[in-house]
């Protein structure tokens, strides 16, 4: 049926007047006066008068036509399925939690939403709501009569993209929609499987406007069983290449029911490990597995991101939260932490721990020389050694990047720019030693040294230290490990915003056999992920839970998941609406990161029997006469912008364009 949008610019057809005014006006007889020297023209002039008055009145049909045109098509006529008047409306919110999909009602839910969809036609119009951690609307938000189309809708995107769900925006939403539509009866209908946590964050006491109604549906049986694996831990964030890997992870069964089954692990290029498992009602358990090596490494210093998962079997109702995925190698150390540089004759044994196996070029990124800040607010961790080689004016850059939030490293050698340096962030070195010592005291609770409470961690203690330094610290400092006479070894500081830490030895092969140790690896690329923790430019975990909103990557980075099929294209946005691990794929660079349903969803605790007093706290009784209802501007915007909705409003005004070029060439041959 035909509406109009905009129907108060159809008062501008008034205008027609004037063209008819001005040629009614041109038209008024006068008074004739002869010229004797005219007479004889009469006769040749009339037949051309004649045809010159057509071609006047069909300037003034053009002229009335052109205002009619403008007038319609700012109008805005369309054809809509819902009718101008409509007896009522509907907002249905489908509950899109990952407990939705629990055995005991999967298919009944969906049965019951498209009940309510049936409903809909011209005068009882809907939108369809899935409610995730944001809403997707059926036709852009806009009501439809159309319930095949509503339909196809649903179905094609009821059992996509599962995440964590809350009713709070989503009513607001819905009530908003119901404002601009004018009609009787106005209801929200839920369709959900109950479950508390979509409705935590509802404050009751504010009711929604008058006139609208709230409807639940929700299934028969009101419980389901679930267990879930909430958590993975590598024993490091990083690992070299082929050798063997300890994996943590934490099982829960949510239900008050006892679970037998099995738990497994998988890391791309490791086989996989298996447990048996009994899960009591409500317990929580922790489990080990050990990965093996399927061959050996071709380059087993080659540091590469793995995908990795846990999965549980135990004929739960919830399968989606039973797989945990996780990363190893997350990340390319360079991307973390940049280092001052070396001479020829040194090796570089921490920039090896950083990015083993590493190319002239990667390496050359890596390096901080002190002349600029360049690259400087990519990483969170700059180390410094052989300070004499920097730059003169690398300490401002320094201060810079402490400022912004971010960590320096310095190693403590026998040389007069060091000391200068140590003495700026209050750090005196008061003497040099070459007596062997070890250490005797480390602070396990520190989150550089927790990965190592749960590995065997005696290898701390066997480091020789033949060369070391004596420290003075300020007041506030943190002692992370120290020798055994009880100087530091390795310390803490806070500094403008930043970190300093202190590494009370050079590191080379005449000081410490340190490199040598299976501590140093993890050490160094532990450190700059608590950096990056510190200045916010790393997650602490690089999983991520489900969600329907996009992520954006530097426009040269492509998106793969952990089969290499691609996912975004450069410069195109990732939606992390399904769980797994993903690859961002850069020009010089790869890393990875992991999507997990939230461990929140998988609670199985229901709203209880008085739920539903609360929900009529939220209707109020009164209603608003819908010849009370004034057509808002949200109602016309949607009719404007509704993609069904045909309009030729255009095509009008293409119209009265043409028709003045047409009227602007008659009237100058009839001088009107």
């Amino acid at each position: 049926m035909i509406q109009l949008a905009y129907i108060s610019f159809l008062a501008g057809g008034a205008l027609v007047l004037i063209p008819l005014i001005l040629h009614l006006l041109k038209r008024r007889p006068s008074e004739p006066y002869e010229f004797p020297s005219f007479l004889f023209l009469r006769a040749t002039v009339a037949k051309r008068q004649n045809k010159n008055n057509i071609w006047k009145w069909l300037v003034l049909l053009l002229r009335v036509l052109i205002i009619a045109a403008i007038c319609l098509g700012f109008a805005w006529p369309f054809i809509s399925d819902v009718a101008p008047k409509t007896q009522e409306a509907r907002v249905i919110l489908w509950d899109s939690s990952f407990s939705m999909s629990a055995r005991p009602w999967k298919n009944e839910m969906s049965g019951l939403a498209e009940e309510v969809i049936n409903l809909a036609g011209p005068k009882s119009p809907m939108i369809i709501g899935l409610v995730g951690d944001r809403t997707r609307w059926s036709g852009k938000g806009k009501f439809c009569g159309d319930k095949d189309k509503l339909m196809k809708w649903f179905r094609g995107n009821s059992e996509s993209r599962p995440c964590s769900s809350s009713f709070l925006l989503a009513l607001k939403q819905a009530e908003t929609r119901l404002k601009t539509i004018n009609c009787k009866f106005k209801e929200i209908v839920i369709v959900t499987d109950r479950q508390e946590l979509p409705w935590q964050r509802i404050n009751f006491k504010h009711p929604l406007a008058p006139g609208i109604g709230l409807k639940v549906i929700g299934p028969a049986n009101k419980s389901f069983a679930n267990c879930a694996v909430t958590e993975v831990l590598n024993d490091s964030v990083y690992s070299r290449a082929g050798i063997p890997l300890k994996i943590s992870a934490v099982l829960r069964n949510y239900s008050k029911e006892k679970f037998k089954g099995t738990v497994s692990a998988a890391v791309t290029g490791y086989s996989s490990a298996r447990e048996s498992f009994i899960l009591k009602p409500d317990e929580v358990l922790p489990v080990k597995l050990k990965l093996m090596p399927l061959s050996v490494a071709s380059n087993p210093r080659k540091l590469e991101p793995l995908a990795g998962k846990v999965e549980i079997s135990c004929g739960d109702d919830v399968t989606t939260d039973n797989v945990r995925y996780f990363a190893v190698n997350p990340s390319s150390a360079f991307k973390q932490a940049k280092l001052s540089p070396l001479p020829d004759s040194r090796t570089d044994f921490i920039g090896t721990a950083l990015m083993p196996g590493a190319s002239e070029s990667d390496y050359k990124k890596m390096i901080f020389n002190g002349s600029s800040s360049a690259g400087l607010d990519e990483i969170s961790l700059i180390v410094l050694r052989k300070v004499k080689m920097l730059e003169r004016n690398y300490r401002s850059h320094v201060e810079t990047f402490l400022k912004n939030g971010g960590s320096v490293a310095v190693i403590v050698d026998n040389e007069r720019e060091t000391a200068e340096l140590l003495k700026s962030f209050g750090v005196t070195v008061k003497k040099r030693k070459t007596n062997t010592t070890y250490l005797s005291l480390i602070d396990y609770e520190h989150p550089v040294f927790k990965p190592y409470t749960r590995i065997k961690s005696e290898g701390w203690f066997t480091i020789m230290f033949k060369e070391w330094f004596e420290l003075g610290l300020p007041p506030g400092a943190m002692v992370l490990a120290r020798f055994s006479h009880g100087e530091p070894a390795i310390a803490e500081i806070s500094r403008d915003g930043g970190r300093v830490f202190v590494i009370a030895t050079d590191i080379k092969r005449e000081a410490t056999d340190w490199p040598t140790n299976a501590t140093f690896l993890p050490f160094w690329r532990e450190l700059p992920v608590y950096a990056g923790v510190i200045c916010g430019k790393r997650k602490k975990s690089n999983s991520l839970a489900v969600s329907c909103a996009p992520m954006s990557f530097p426009s040269d980075a492509i998106v793969v998941d952990a089969q290499n099929k691609l996912m975004a294209d450069k410069g195109a946005q990732f939606i992390p609406d399904t769980p797994g691990c993903f690859k961002i794929i850069t020009s010089d660079d790869s890393s990875m990161f992991c999507v997990n349903p939230p461990v929140s969803e998988s609670e199985t605790v229901m709203v209880p029997k008085k739920f539903d007093d609360r929900i009529a706290q939220l209707c109020k009784n009164e209603t608003i006469p819908p010849e009370k209802v004034i057509k808002t501007e949200g109602e016309r915007m949607a009719a404007v912008n509704h993609p069904d909705n045909r309009s030729w409003w255009w095509s009008l005004i293409a119209a009265a364009f043409i028709m003045m070029v047409f009227e602007m060439l008659i009237a100058n041959r009839t001088a009107l």
